[in-house]
């Protein structure tokens, strides 16, 4: 079951679901909305998606799509609700998901 759980295209939509719900979260509901919008939260999904892989690399690639899944359904609601967002919050989560692989080979 684990591992076809922790397989990189199972992780990849899972990352695009949960971009969806979290801004659709920060659109309709305040106490949810505040939550998956912090850093933290974000942290703790990639930390057990790494230490639940395999191995290192697969890790490593997880988190990453993972990020990647999240941030391009996140935005693409965000755009297509005509929310607001910034292109330095963009950058900063762009920035994240990039540097993530890193954080996920030493976790």
């Amino acid at each position: 079951m684990k591992n076809k759980i922790f397989n990189p295209i199972i992780i990849f939509i899972i990352g695009l679901i949960l971009g969806i719900v979290s801004k659709l979260f920060d659109i309709y509901t305040e106490i949810l909305g505040n939550i998956f919008s912090e850093f933290a939260v974000w942290i703790l999904f990639g930390t057990l998606i790494s230490i639940y892989s395999d191995n290192k690399k697969k890790a490593m690639i997880n988190v990453f799509l993972f990020c990647i899944g999240m941030l391009i359904t996140y935005y693409l609601t965000a755009h297509i609700t005509h929310s607001i967002y910034g292109w330095a919050f963009i950058k900063g989560w762009t920035l994240f998901a990039c540097v993530s692989p890193i954080f996920a080979y030493f976790t």
